[in-house]
C-alpha cells in the first residue's frame, strides 16, 4: 500500500528504563542498544504504521542475543561509548567540592579500568577544566606520584604548568612528568574536551582515593 509507512523505535528494554530510540526496521536493535546490563535482553518494538490520517501502533518482542561489547562496561573484555553518555562527577555526587565549571566525565569509572586512571572534562569558553593542582604524593592525593597526560580532543584550551602558560588548541598534547608541578586548564572555545590519563612510575597503579569515596 504506497500510502502506508512504519517506523520502529525501543519502547522498552526491561533494564529499569524507558527507551524511544529509533532503530531500523526491524532487528538493528542489536547493535550499539546503550548500556544493557546482561547477555541477553527482551526488547519490546513499537511499529507505528500510518494509514492515510489512521496511525495504528503494533508491538513486537525479540529476544536479542548482545555481544561482549555490549554488555555491563565494568566487566566486558572491550567495549565503545560516547563520551556524553559518560557519567559526570556532577551527576554522582552532586555535592562534591571538587565540582567546577566543566563536565567531568568518569571515564575510568564507566569501564572500571584498572591499570591507570582516564577521565575527560567537557566545557565552554572560560570554564575551568582542570583545576589547580599536583599529583605528589601526600596524605591528600595518595597517588604514588603519578605522571599526568592531557590531550585536547575538541575545541582550544589554555593549560599552566609550573607557572608557564601553554597554548591548546585541538589536537594538542599535554605531558607533566614531575607530579609536583602544578597544573591547571581554561577553555577558551567553546565545545572543548579534554582526556586526561594518569599513572605512577614504577608501581602497581591503584583506584585515586577521591573516586574510591564516590557513591
Amino acid at each position: 500500500m504506497s500510502s502506508q509507512t512504519a517506523r520502529w523505535w525501543v519502547a522498552s528494554g526491561g533494564a529499569g528504563e524507558a527507551y524511544k530510540e529509533r532503530v531500523p526496521y526491524p532487528y538493528a536493535v542489536t547493535y550499539g542498544w546503550p548500556g544493557l546490563p546482561t547477555t541477553t535482553k527482551i526488547v519490546v518494538l513499537q511499529r507505528e504504521v500510518k494509514v492515510g490520517t489512521q496511525i495504528y501502533v503494533r508491538e513486537l518482542t525479540v529476544t536479542v542475543a548482545v555481544s561482549g561489547a555490549m554488555s555491563d562496561p565494568r566487566s566486558a573484555p572491550y567495549g565503545s561509548v560516547r563520551l556524553a553518555e559518560v557519567d559526570t562527577l556532577a551527576q554522582v555526587d552532586p555535592g562534591n567540592s571538587d565540582i567546577n565549571d566543566c563536565e567531568f566525565h568518569l571515564v575510568r569509572r564507566h569501564f572500571d579500568v584498572q591499570a591507570f586512571g582516564v577521565n575527560a572534562a567537557t566545557g565552554n569558553a572560560g570554564d575551568e577544566m582542570i583545576e589547580e593542582h599536583h599529583e605528589a604524593d601526600d596524605e591528600e592525593n595518595q597517588t604514588n606520584g603519578h605522571e599526568e597526560l592531557f590531550v585536547v580532543i575538541t575545541g582550544h584550551a589554555v593549560f599552566t604548568v609550573d607557572g608557564e602558560e601553554i597554548d591548546a588548541p585541538a589536537g594538542t598534547i599535554v605531558f607533566v612528568r614531575d607530579p609536583a608541578l602544578l597544573r591547571a586548564a581554561r577553555a577558551t572555545a567553546d565545545d572543548t574536551a579534554i582526556f586526561m590519563v594518569g599513572g605512577p612510575v614504577g608501581v602497581p597503579y591503584t583506584v585515586s582515593r577521591w573516586e574510591v569515596a564516590l557513591p
